[in-house]
């Protein structure tokens, strides 16, 4: 089993013959379009909504009234990011669209 360092060892592994390809987690070059034979994550979008339930719990749980909030998405390159994103924001947006939490990064 070889783990590629970056996206260069990777399009050189992508390269040999006669070997199997898996890509894992991280889904970037040369994974998107490669020659992988396998893909194996796990649910990004559901780790998101973990994330955004979890930062809900803490909130609650400190009492905090008006929550002034940075979120972070993150670089809209990184798949994982944008799907983390999608997760947490379906559980965080509810609040900023009701006024009870402050999104303090769009001011």
């Amino acid at each position: 089993m070889v783990d590629p360092l970056d996206s260069g060892v990777g399009t050189s592994i992508e390269k040999l013959r006669q070997v199997t390809r898996c890509g894992r987690h991280r889904l970037r070059p040369p994974h998107l379009g490669g020659s992988r034979a396998y893909y194996v994550s796990f649910n990004n979008v559901r780790l998101g909504t973990l994330i955004g339930q979890g930062f809900r719990s803490c909130v609650t749980a400190w009492h905090v009234k008006k929550p002034q909030v940075v979120v972070m998405h993150g670089a809209a390159t990184d798949n994982n990011a944008t799907l983390f994103a999608q997760g947490y924001d379906a559980v965080i947006q509810p609040f900023f669209k009701t006024g009870k939490w402050t999104d303090v990064t769009r001011r």
